[in-house]
């Protein structure tokens, strides 16, 4: 395991898996002491205080800024992310896992403590500028029914069979639009819901006359909106 510090008289994180033999012990709050021994034996300390057991599933995805791959240590980030619970999770032969996240929130970048090995941040929830009562029953509507047959048409997958919120349904429309990912950090980082479905509608409505349009010149199966 990695200590991991977020600033001064911060707590000290440390990452593991539930299977960990000290994560297994621990139950509530313990007191704690774990001591330190530079390799040169040039420092030694002591740290005092209690252990306790942390099992948000919370974490934070961000993507990294152009260019950001020749960065010299951790690529630069985007400062809005969005903040997901992990709800599956599969571990590889190597040690790495697949997971699965559900979205929880947007978020804003304050800092970063330095990576060893999880990049962790201090972040701020940014709240979505709500649609207005008297539309958004409308507009919320107008994007399912939309998205749906055209959906069905060039085999996208279908939305969630449950009501959904009006910014998870934003969400989930978007996913399934193919933007590329500034597009879809660019939809990310818009605080207004009613802007972000107007921006939905707007490739709908696009990709609808798109494929009315060449129907009658194309043959069985070439229907992807996004090809001539």
């Amino acid at each position: 395991m990695t200590a991991n510090v977020i600033g001064p008289n911060k707590p000290i994180w440390f990452f593991t898996s539930s299977d960990n033999e000290l994560a297994s012990k621990v139950n509530q709050h313990h007191r704690a002491i774990a001591t330190f021994t530079a390799r040169d034996h040039k420092l030694f300390a002591t740290i005092h205080g209690a252990l306790s057991l942390e099992t948000d599933r919370t974490i934070g995805m961000a993507m990294w800024k152009s260019g950001a791959e020749g960065d010299a240590g951790e690529p630069r980030i985007h400062e809005v992310g969005g903040a997901g619970e992990i709800v599956e999770s599969e571990r590889l032969d190597d040690g790495r896992y697949n997971i699965v996240l559900e979205g929880r929130f947007r978020y804003r970048v304050l800092d970063e403590a330095p990576a060893a090995p999880y990049r962790i941040a201090r972040v701020a929830e940014i709240p979505a500028r709500p649609l207005e009562d008297a539309q958004r029953d409308r507009v919320v509507a107008a994007a399912a029914e939309s998205f749906a047959p055209l959906a069905r048409a060039i085999g996208l997958p279908p939305l969630p069979s449950e009501t959904l919120p009006p910014e998870r349904l934003a969400s989930e429309i978007a996913l399934r639009l193919r933007y590329a990912p500034i597009e879809l950090q660019a939809f990310l980082e818009t605080d207004s819901l009613a802007e972000r479905f107007e921006t939905l509608m707007t490739r709908i409505r696009e990709w609808t006359a798109r494929m009315e349009l060449l129907a009658p010149f194309r043959g069985s199966g070439e229907i992807d909106p996004r090809m001539n």
